[in-house]
């Protein structure tokens, strides 16, 4: 999948480049060792790299604040999604503090994009990282292009999590779905996988060409 992309020019984004070059000696991690996802700070790391990458050929795009920092608070469900199967009555690292990235205090960005996403699970990450950015008027994901949420946050509205469950729409179908209104409606098109899904050529996504 990867190497099909490169060929058709697509810019490519590897998180676990990003995230080995901003790890420090004794800094954070990037995942909560009681989950399977990666954490807020790593995903808020990832997604400045997406827009400065998407930002070279289409120079338009708002430039996200800055990660200029991380606190420590208590984990969300996703940090501790591992240890909630252990089926244990004490766990002692069940509420160990994770990073949650603190963002430069930018002004409101001129204009806000709308995103067509289509990935795994690890897209509800970023998805928490456009809320926190302010730069993302709308979101919409394809849950392994099988399931549609609809996100969407008002000006100055900036969560610092989401609850997705709330945004769900339904399930889809990729045959018959909605392609060319779904990408004529987007500013920006992201598709996430992690490698163990590389031969699985989106799930169905890009759709066959005409």
């Amino acid at each position: 999948m990867e190497r099909a992309l490169r060929a058709e020019g697509v810019p490519l984004v590897r998180a676990a480049t990003v995230l080995a070059a901003a790890k420090t000696p004794g800094g954070p991690d990037f995942f909560a060792r009681n989950g399977t996802h990666w954490n807020a700070w790593a995903a808020q790391l990832v997604l400045d790299r997406i827009f400065e990458t998407a930002r070279r050929d289409a120079p338009d795009l708002p430039r996200p604040p800055r990660v200029v920092g991380h606190e420590d608070d208590p984990p969300l469900p996703s940090d501790k999604d591992l240890s909630s199967l252990y089926n244990m009555v004490r766990y002692p690292y069940r509420e160990a503090s994770v990073p949650y990235p603190t963002l430069e205090n930018a002004p409101p960005p001129a204009r806000r994009i709308r995103v067509l996403a289509v990935g795994d699970s690890f897209s509800f990450q970023l998805v928490d990282a456009m809320a926190r950015s302010g730069v993302v008027a709308e979101c919409r994901l394809l849950y392994y292009d099988r399931a549609e949420y609809r996100f969407a946050w008002a000006p100055g509205r900036r969560p610092r999590t989401v609850d997705h469950e709330a945004f769900r729409v339904g399930p889809i179908d990729p045959a018959s779905f909605d392609w060319d209104s779904a990408f004529a409606a987007a500013d920006l098109v992201l598709l996430e996988f992690n490698d163990i899904f590389s031969d699985r050529t989106g799930w169905g996504f890009p759709p066959p060409a005409p």
